[in-house]
């Protein structure tokens, strides 16, 4: 019998990740904890699949990775994201998931990852495959993203979805001119001029969803 941890914090999403699992795993047990909850009483009990809800503060999910892996070092971990970025999607393979699958996908896709990330192999969702697959063919993400550092990345990723600068100082609990200065060195980077050609960049190198 299998045995799910969810980690997320809406218990809306909890709710339908479980009636997704409970449809191809019946006999599953499905345990969820909101991930400022996550404690060694949950790791320690060894789960056959971690699905982890990510969060936007990169440092925060590395730290919820790390955590699952030091207590089971071959533990099945699908990120179940809103980011489509495959900056992202690379981040969290090298840490150690298994799996990087987008929220808005179907059942039957859901499943699918399940079923091949239980098998020990790697799982993408579609749209992150395409993706990669075209980046691997023009290479434009790899050159023009990866010079962004992880916090520059999250900070333009934000930016490009329309949050303000305040916003963003208090999801990343950053002072208001650090965000100035990151906003001014993204800029520079990747050679745009304001927020509106950050977001067309933003789109064309799939850091966010059109």
């Amino acid at each position: 019998m299998h045995h799910f941890l969810i980690i997320e914090k809406q218990p809306v999403i909890v709710a339908g990740l479980t009636s997704f699992i409970s449809t191809g795993f019946p006999s599953a047990e499905i345990t969820s904890v909101a991930p400022e909850d996550l404690n060694a009483e949950f790791l320690y009990l060894n789960y056959n699949c971690y699905i982890l809800g990510v969060g936007t503060v990169v440092a925060e999910n590395d730290a919820l990775i790390s955590d699952i892996l030091e207590h089971q070092n071959n533990a099945r971990i699908i990120i179940f994201t809103n980011e489509t970025n495959t900056l992202f999607a690379r981040h969290y393979l090298r840490k150690g998931a298994k799996g990087y699958i987008a929220k808005n996908v179907k059942k039957e896709e859901f499943l699918t990852c399940l079923i091949t990330v239980l098998g020990n192999s790697i799982y993408l969702s579609n749209d992150i495959k395409e993706a990669l697959a075209e980046n691997y063919v023009d290479n434009k993400t790899a050159s023009k993203l990866d010079v962004l550092s992880k916090r520059e990345l999250e900070v333009a990723t934000m930016l490009a979805k329309g949050l303000s600068n305040n916003e963003i100082c208090a999801i990343l609990k950053l002072h208001s001119s650090s965000v100035g200065t990151f906003k001014t060195r993204i800029f520079e980077k990747l050679n745009v001029k304001n927020i509106i050609e950050l977001r067309h960049f933003a789109q064309a190198n799939n850091m966010i969803l059109g």
